[in-house]
């Protein structure tokens, strides 16, 4: 690359970072007030309207956010925080923040660990995991069945007399597109029939980035019977 080149993407960067973030943050909460009811009562017309809006802007936030944090890894900007920290109870946690959507859905998250009591716990980013895990759980929510069962296997496997922990995301699909899916951890890489905003590709671009740099790896997997798979591995 260029150093006009780079320069002109920092640039990007920055103005995403220091222009366009606080303000983003500020519609965000008004419009959390305004649903609130606490600067008036509103009618059923106008908490709809005022609903469809903050979930632009969540995810027009979230686009700023993931958009920042794959250039900062890119660029190995990212230092990460190591941390002792309970996995099961960081993937309980990331599912209950979807119940919402999957009540809408009637899509049923469970997990299926075979960890004992003292391997629960490992040593990693804890923050950065999560964003990992979130966009793992978004993807199989929108690609699977409606009606389904997403199935979260948390398990130890050795690779080369390494111990390492594995967190594969299982789930029913009809769709057709594998050469899509064989691919969805590239860069802008959609679905072209489900899941085709600019956002879904990046995030998991970014989720790849995340978890090589804690020296793991991610896979995803489609059989022939329709099921799906994707996930990670990590050094315990």
């Amino acid at each position: 690359m260029t150093k006009k080149l780079q320069q002109q993407r920092d640039n990007y960067i920055a103005i995403l970072n220091h222009d366009l973030k606080p303000p983003t943050i500020a519609l965000v909460r008004s419009l959390e007030l305004l649903l609130k009811e606490s600067l008036g009562i509103l009618n059923k017309e106008q908490k709809y309207l005022l609903k469809l809006m903050l979930d632009s802007s969540h995810y027009m936030y979230f686009m700023l956010n993931t958009l920042i944090a794959a250039y900062k890894y890119e660029n190995k900007e990212i230092k990460l925080k190591y941390d002792s920290f309970n996995i099961l109870l960081l993937l309980e946690e990331c599912i209950t923040e979807f119940d919402r959507l999957i009540k809408y859905t009637g899509q049923k998250i469970k997990i299926q660990s075979e960890l004992n009591d003292t391997s629960t716990y490992i040593n990693a980013d804890r923050f950065q995991l999560k964003r990992v895990i979130n966009t793992l759980l978004a993807n199989s929510i929108s690609y699977s069945n409606t009606d389904s069962d997403i199935i979260i296997t948390v398990n130890d496997i050795i690779e080369y007399d390494i111990s390492k922990l594995c967190i594969k995301f299982t789930y029913q699909s009809n769709s057709k597109d594998k050469k899509t899916f064989d691919n969805i951890f590239k860069k802008y890489t959609t679905h072209k029939d489900k899941f085709n905003r600019v956002g879904a590709g990046l995030g998991l671009y970014l989720s790849k980035q995340i978890i090589e740099t804690h020296n793991g790896n991610v896979f995803c997997s489609r059989e022939e019977n329709k099921t799906n798979s994707f996930g990670f591995t990590l050094n315990k």
